[in-house]
Order: structure tokens, then C-alpha cells, then sequence
């Protein structure tokens, strides 16, 4: 179990993804030469495009009702199924 790397959760914040950045860097600080820098330069610029091309989707529109307003929705819905 020493040699096994845990996989980390995937992060959902900015916070998230500050730390899962962070956890690169110091996982690979021991890659001094050139090569190792530059592919941790490599791939932490490619996280940075990942989220900057992951647009947000929009599932659809909502409305904080109040009781009222679902006594008034359920009226009408039984209106319409009678």
C-alpha cells in the first residue's frame, strides 16, 4: 500500500481546484530538471483550458414559491386533470 497513490476526489470549487493544484505541484517537486518542470508547467495549463472551456449549462429556470402559491398550483392542476 506504500507504493499506491490515492486518487483525489474531483474538486467542484475554485478552492478545490487551488488545493488539487497545489497537491500537483508538491507531488512532483522532486522533478528538478528541466523536462519534469516544464510537464508540470504542461500540465497544469491544460486543468486551466478544461475549465475555461466547460461552459455552464443551464437545466432550466426555477421559482421560490411560497404555500400560497403551491395551494393556487394545486387547484389548478386538479382543475386541469378533472
Amino acid at each position: 500500500e506504500d507504493g499506491l497513490l490515492q486518487s483525489p476526489t474531483t474538486p467542484v470549487s475554485a478552492g478545490g481546484f487551488a488545493s488539487l493544484k497545489d497537491m500537483i505541484v508538491q507531488q512532483n517537486t522532486h522533478a528538478r530538471d528541466e523536462t519534469g518542470r516544464w510537464r508540470l508547467h504542461r500540465l497544469i495549463q491544460k486543468l486551466a483550458k478544461v475549465r475555461r472551456s466547460t461552459k455552464p449549462i443551464m437545466l432550466g429556470t426555477a421559482r421560490i414559491m411560497s404555500y400560497q402559491d403551491l395551494v393556487e398550483a394545486r387547484a389548478k392542476r386538479a382543475e386541469k386533470d378533472a
